[in-house]
């Protein structure tokens, strides 16, 4: 049984159950939108991720994911409050903080994405800048931080993430690793037996969904293989999927053996029925038709945490009544797919 749910205690005591869904905050979630100014009725275009931070984290407990981009550039409302008086701010609710390295920000969106950013609209962003965010952080901010994006074989993934955690033994690690220069998707055979108990040096180790394959049944083989390769090794590391948090995928990548799941389809769709469906959908199912835009988009997010909370205990049920796919709203889909990923391997 490749899916888990269980306790989890990081190097840094932070302590958590999994399944752990997680929403993302970044300014490359919607772009800016219009908000309306405090005088007179004119809007005024506001980072996103000001608007998301300022109205939304109240509904968020368990856990958050936000970029080191959007903290050094000032795109968080109370962005401040990372370097100096992080315990009394809004970002010290969650009880799980998960800050990234901020490559999605600088670099945008897949192209042809409707969500697609202007490559001329991003600041500067390097390495030496993230490092910087980092080291500056309040001493009462004790997230999990992600490794920089680095292309080039695992081995060298690995040694450098390794490199940066080793004088911040105080943050717990999350390796996001990256298919190797040349390769679309991850091939986690190319991973040695070495490579991956070398894994064992970081508390969490994270793929990107959209470099997993280029199927969906591809992407479940591919963590499922990660999965029973960090078993074999003994490496208990949860297994995070950056980009994972939507209702249909996530019980599948949880099936597969992944634990943590980010994303930002919870700001973009409606999540209802089990599905992720347009946000104006949600608006109309929660008969909330008169508000403006930006209003009805808040609403439709903070309605998406409940669906997110929800899912998450049936993810809970589905270990405990020994993969039982009735658990979930659309279990009878998920089921043939189930199917053909034990099919694929050999089980």
């Amino acid at each position: 049984m490749l899916a888990r749910s269980r306790q989890i205690i990081l190097k840094n005591d932070i302590e958590f159950s999994s399944p752990l869904l997680t929403p993302s905050l970044s300014s490359s979630a919607l772009g800016p939108v219009p908000v309306q100014a405090s005088t007179g009725r004119q809007s005024v275009l506001t980072p996103c991720s000001v608007v998301h931070s300022q109205y939304l984290i109240g509904g968020i407990e368990d856990s958050l994911l936000i970029s080191a981009y959007d903290i050094k550039h000032r795109l968080l409302a109370d962005g401040d409050s990372f370097r100096f008086g992080f315990k009394d701010s809004r970002y010290a609710q969650p009880r799980v903080l998960v800050i990234d390295s901020g490559w999605y920000e600088k670099n945008g969106v897949p192209p042809g994405s409707q969500f697609a950013v202007n490559a001329e609209e991003t600041l500067d962003w390097e390495e030496a800048d993230y490092s910087s965010v980092i080291d500056s952080l309040d001493g009462d901010v004790s997230p999990i931080v992600v490794s920089w994006d680095h292309r080039g074989p695992y081995e060298e993934q690995i040694q450098r993430a390794q490199e940066f955690f080793g004088g911040r033994g105080h943050l717990a690690s999350d390796i996001l690793l990256k298919p190797p220069s040349g390769s679309r998707f991850h091939n986690f055979d190319k991973l040695s037996v070495e490579q991956i108990a070398n894994l064992r040096a970081f508390d969490v180790v994270g793929v990107t969904e959209r470099e997993l394959g280029e199927t969906i049944l591809d992407c479940l083989v591919n963590i499922a293989k990660l999965r029973q390769r960090l078993d074999d090794a003994r490496v208990l590391s949860p297994i995070h999927v950056f980009g994972g948090l939507d209702p249909l995928f996530a019980p599948l990548y949880f099936a597969a053996g992944a634990e943590i799941f980010d994303g930002l389809g919870w700001l973009r769709y409606a999540y209802r029925e089990g599905v992720a469906m347009h946000w104006t959908a949600g608006t109309l199912l929660d008969t909330q038709i008169t508000k403006r835009s930006v209003q009805a988009q808040n609403w439709v997010a903070l309605q998406n945490l409940d669906e997110i909370s929800r899912l998450s205990e049936e993810m809970r049920r589905f270990v405990l009544k020994g993969e039982d796919w009735d658990v979930f709203y659309r279990g009878n889909s998920f089921r043939p797919i189930f199917e053909s990923l034990q099919e694929r391997l050999g089980r």
